[in-house]
């Protein structure tokens, strides 16, 4: 939570403060006043991270005093956080710019392009900084505690099968009486560290201690009944001890269970948070774009002037944060798995923004460019929408249908009717998008070398659409073959 919180003043400091505003005026078009108010500006920025730089020490500061753990986890996280500024030199980088900035002459393009370097190092180490404090430690430690307890039930599911295993060769008497007492107490070895692994690594106020001690007892038993040739209440010994080890791995399931719905909510929070950004910026985005298309069209000759490429150029690099942003929810969904849909709508969005930085960046501000942004912003709203029901779905009325019975799969992030919801705003966009080009690109028009390289793209979205349907039905259908009864 920390994380966040400071994510999002970071963001406001490096990714935001650091372009003028969509619609902002233009206070001056002389390069020479545009060169200094962009030196007094950054001198501001400096400052500003100056003192967010040493909030942060003190609040890392405050958190190694506490008594709870998990603040001193947030303080590591902070340090580590704090070194990686200091090791990348934030600070002096925007000493560097400021200096740049202010010795520069406004008409040298080397100097002009040095700046501009200097300008992007800064915004990366900056979003390096951003990308640790957003980092969910909480949801890291769930991801953790999930691997353990599926290693634990892993263990579970072997002790059940190799003791069922022995109470049949006990109930046949088919192995000698020694063989037969080794087996056995290979089996309750193997019970006995289980035992054990139950009380490692923090972990042990899980239940079922007791219970896998009680089957330790019950395979002893067996084991000396099998010395005396009582194979009858060997096997008696051997269900018990069976038995209270599936309630070990029925408990265990249960908590893994939550785990994974907690991990799931923590993920599907984290994204809306972060389209909710994209689209907020989006809309400013395409603000200033209809803003500069209107002042292009009010010009006698329809050309745009040195402030309409300048403030064109200011949303290009408005739009790469966006890009930014696709990419990292791009990630975070293929490394979830679980919707082949949802990682093909943000393959899409990352496209589609990536479309918009390199037409704004050529100050086209045209029609294609701002149905684009439109687009996108659109999407996102659906993407939204899927999230919110996801995150707190509307709950059956009277008479509706039960909520499915909890089982320790894996939860799917959003559930099929959802998917189905995304793959139809896919092949509405490709749509929608095909009438534009058909109406701005007619005859000699659609010959242009980009238009040509955007219309494969579009072609090859269709393609993608196709094999997602296919992929997303299959898994469906898996899925209820698997959920039927006696799998």
């Amino acid at each position: 939570m920390i994380g966040r919180l400071l994510g999002a003043l970071l963001v406001s400091l490096s990714l935001t403060s650091l372009l003028p505003a969509a619609d902002a005026p233009v206070r001056s078009t002389a390069p020479t006043d545009i060169k200094d108010e962009a030196a007094l500006r950054e001198t501001i920025l400096a400052e500003k991270y100056r003192g967010f730089e040493e909030a942060l020490l003190r609040l890392a500061q405050r958190l190694e005093r506490s008594t709870k753990p998990e603040d001193r986890v947030q303080a590591a996280q902070l340090r580590k956080a704090i070194e990686v500024a200091g090791k990348g030199g934030i600070s002096t980088r925007f000493a560097q710019l400021i200096f740049v900035l202010k010795k520069s002459e406004a008409n040298n393009l080397n100097e002009v392009k040095d700046a501009i370097q200097h300008g992007e190092k800064l915004i990366a180490d900056l979003q390096e900084v951003l990308d640790l404090l957003l980092k969910d430690r909480d949801l890291d430690r769930t991801r953790d505690r999930i691997k353990r307890l599926e290693e634990l039930i892993k263990m579970l599911n072997l002790a059940i099968r190799d003791q069922k295993v022995v109470r049949r060769h006990t109930d046949m008497k088919q192995l000698e009486k020694d063989e037969l007492g080794k087996s056995q107490e290979k089996v309750t070895k193997h019970t006995d560290e289980l035992g054990r692994e139950l009380e490692k690594d923090g972990i042990e106020k899980l239940p079922g201690k007791e219970l896998i001690q009680g089957a330790v007892t019950d395979q002893r038993e067996a084991g000396q009944n099998i010395g005396t040739g009582n194979n009858g209440e060997a096997s008696k010994h051997q269900s018990e001890a069976i038995g209270k080890l599936v309630r070990v791995r029925e408990a265990l399931e249960k908590i893994l269970q939550q785990l994974r719905d907690e991990e799931r909510k923590a993920i599907l929070i984290s994204l809306k948070a972060r389209c909710e950004e994209m689209q907020k910026q989006q809309t400013e985005i395409l603000d200033g774009t209809v803003a500069v298309a209107k002042k292009i069209a009010a010009a006698a000759d329809q050309k745009p002037t040195r402030p309409d490429e300048q403030q064109s150029l200011t949303l290009s690099d408005r739009e790469a944060v966006v890009v930014r942003h696709a990419e990292k929810v791009l990630a975070v969904l293929k490394a979830e798995g679980s919707s082949i849909a949802f990682a093909e709508v943000f393959e899409q969005l990352k496209a589609d923004t990536t479309l918009v930085q390199r037409r704004l960046n050529k100050a086209d501000v045209g029609e294609l460019t701002r149905q684009v942004e439109r687009d996108v912003i659109d999407t996102l709203q659906e993407v939204l929408d899927a999230l919110n029901e996801a995150i707190s779905p509307v709950k059956p009325g009277p008479g509706g249908n039960p909520a499915p019975p909890k089982t320790a799969k894996e939860p799917r992030l959003i559930d099929f009717v959802a998917e189905l919801k995304m793959i139809r705003s896919l092949q509405v966009r490709v749509n929608d998008r095909t009438k534009v080009y058909g109406q701005l690109y007619r005859g000699e028009q659609a010959e242009a070398p980009e238009i040509r390289k955007e219309l494969k793209d579009l072609a090859d979205r269709q393609l993608k659409i196709y094999d997602v349907t296919k992929t997303t039905d299959k898994r469906e259908q898996e899925t209820k073959n698997d959920e039927r009864p006696g799998r």
